[in-house]
């Protein structure tokens, strides 16, 4: 590869981590090389095998490990322009998992069990605007009815409804909420209807069952949901 096109990838994967990260941890996904470089990175390919190289050989770089989505950096402290305190390790950020994967660990380390969670993510948020949502009613409906849910939040349902026919305080600073659970998930979803018959905001929230339980709320059960209902716009 030219290589003044392999130093504009390593400079760019240095300069996001060194201007932004306020912990010594930064992290360029391959898209987003692609998306700015029309590079395409990968950690199989010679491109990939290239910039891993530059990027080691580079004083900034503490450690490095290309993933199959990104490569994973931590930098030396001195270079960071934000970070306090002591560097941390990627196997500190990443955990043990991808020590196992990339160096041949034959031991496993049973005192440190990842914590494993589904999860919406956002890439590079640059804040987080919450909403506070108190749970007015606990639905759960059956497993394929949620999951039909989780492909059409949009489509009108029955059971949002019936909650927006009962009575709810709109008055306080708390969104009145109704809390989907699905049968035989531990996950659920939040939605916020403002009086619509869809989810027109909706949060999916990870072990929201047990979070049910620990609160003892009182669950109703509607297992079939309308599943052939026309698609809705949110506004």
């Amino acid at each position: 590869m030219d290589k003044n096109k392999l130093k504009q990838l390593a400079d760019y994967a240095i300069r996001e981590g060194t201007e932004f990260s306020e912990r010594g941890y930064w992290s360029v996904s391959y898209e987003e090389l692609l998306y700015h470089f029309g590079a395409e990175v990968s950690n199989t390919n010679e491109l990939g095998k290239e910039l891993e190289k530059e990027l080691k050989q580079r004083e900034e770089i503490n450690e490095l490990i290309m993933t199959e989505d990104a490569i994973e950096m931590t930098y030396h402290m001195e270079y960071c322009e934000n970070c306090e305190g002591d560097p941390l390790s990627l196997l500190s950020v990443l955990g043990c998992n991808i020590y196992d994967e990339h160096y041949g660990s034959d031991e496993k380390m049973a005192d440190n069990k990842p914590i494993i969670m589904n999860a919406v993510m956002e890439r590079k948020a640059s804040e987080y605007d919450y909403t506070r949502c108190v749970v007015d009613k606990i639905v759960e409906v059956s497993k394929s009815a949620f999951e039909t849910f989780l492909r059409a939040p949009i489509n009108d349902y029955d059971f949002i409804d019936d909650f927006n026919q009962e009575e709810h305080d709109y008055r306080s600073n708390t969104r009145p909420c109704l809390l989907l659970l699905g049968e035989g998930h531990d996950d659920g979803v939040l939605i916020n209807t403002e009086g619509y018959p869809y989810a027109r905001y909706s949060a999916y929230i990870p072990h929201a069952r047990q979070i049910a339980a620990a609160h003892e709320i009182e669950q109703s059960h509607d297992m079939e949901p309308d599943e052939n209902a026309s698609p809705v716009l949110s506004m």
